[in-house]
């Protein structure tokens, strides 16, 4: 079992209650057993053999919106989000009959296209064709399907720097969905096609535009990327982010890039943090599997925003700005951050 890795960890969470209050699943929902010390609870029950995995549990092991608050306010530095997404890859491994309907379309979505998005003209970034130069400007798929705007922003970015970029014409999926979902094996897969298209262009510096695909690239890829410089592109484009930000709140939600110790926006990350009752939290994560969770995460989010007096927030990542715009902004402009250093330059 893949949670054995972290034996220790789970065992000795279920005797501390400091992550309780602060689980964003836990406190959107309201119920005991979302939230990260009931799942390690559960999870320190099957390792010891007093339980086994099933659909119950199951369901709730997806249902984790991978937020990391958990991990952040653990004064023991307990994994949970990690081993949580290891559990995922238990019952996606052995377990299969036990994965969710949600998760199972999401997977056979991402067979079909390389990722759970729609994709149709409409919303589709128009990028124009690119080669040259030392960059490989890698889009990913929700920055091309989800929320077109952030990839015309991140091509539009990199040639107002005067740095010029590559596109791949066909870029595969960082498989971050697979992953995420538990999927080892096809993630696998996934990110040995992936990681030789980025080689076969030649290009020594990665410029990456959503937080997920740098996590997945930087902590998650291993040697497949050797050689190459691996760079998120808000920083890359070295603007100052608190003059480009401003007055409005800012919300990092991507826990992934927090982990990989990304921080996108220097001297802006405490301007909507969680003090007792908030949710940073988008729901990006349960897009593709639990939509309307994600809608009631990003709803929270942003009633709590609207409730402090926030008129603007700012958000990275295409799938944060889906997730806030899906929900009832509350007369609060989300912009995501991209475009807001496009318009900038």
């Amino acid at each position: 079992m893949k949670i054995l890795e972290f034996k220790k960890d789970i065992d000795n969470c279920r005797f501390c209650w400091m992550c309780r209050h602060v689980c964003t699943q836990g406190r959107v929902t309201g119920v005991e057993s979302h939230t990260a010390r009931a799942l390690g609870l559960l999870l320190a029950a099957i390792q010891r053999g007093a339980r086994e995995y099933d659909e119950s549990t199951s369901e709730r092991m997806y249902q984790c919106c991978q937020c990391g608050y958990c991990t952040e306010w653990c004064v023991s530095d307990y994994r949970a989000a990690k081993y949580i997404r290891a559990a995922r890859e238990d019952i996606y491994t052995d377990h299969y009959q036990l994965v969710p309907a949600p998760v199972k379309e999401a997977l056979a979505k991402i067979k079909k296209n390389g990722h759970p998005w729609c994709v149709c003209e409409e919303n589709t970034a128009k990028l124009e064709p690119s080669e040259g130069g030392e960059n490989l400007l890698f889009i990913g798929s929700a920055a091309r399907y989800l929320n077109p705007k952030t990839g015309e922003a991140a091509q539009s970015i990199m040639k107002k720097l005067g740095k010029p970029c590559t596109l791949l014409a066909d870029e595969p999926d960082s498989g971050f969905w697979l992953w995420n979902l538990g999927a080892a094996y096809p993630f696998g897969l996934q990110a040995r096609l992936t990681a030789k298209a980025i080689k076969a262009a030649g290009c020594a510096r990665l410029v990456v535009v959503s937080p997920a695909d740098y996590y997945l690239f930087t902590a998650e890829y291993g040697d497949l990327l050797e050689g190459i410089e691996i760079v998120a592109l808000p920083l890359f484009a070295g603007v100052d982010m608190k003059k480009v930000i401003g007055d409005a709140a800012y919300c990092e939600a991507s826990y992934y890039a927090r982990w990989a110790g990304l921080i996108i926006a220097p001297g802006c990350e405490g301007k909507l943090f969680w003090n007792g009752r908030k949710s940073r939290d988008t729901g990006a994560n349960l897009m593709p599997t639990y939509p309307e969770m994600a809608k009631n995460i990003a709803d929270s989010l942003l009633n709590c925003a609207a409730e402090d007096g926030v008129t603007k927030l700012v958000c990275s990542g295409a799938e944060n700005y889906a997730a806030l715009t899906s929900a009832d902004t509350k007369g609060i402009e989300v912009v995501e951050l991209l475009s807001l250093i496009d318009a900038a330059l």
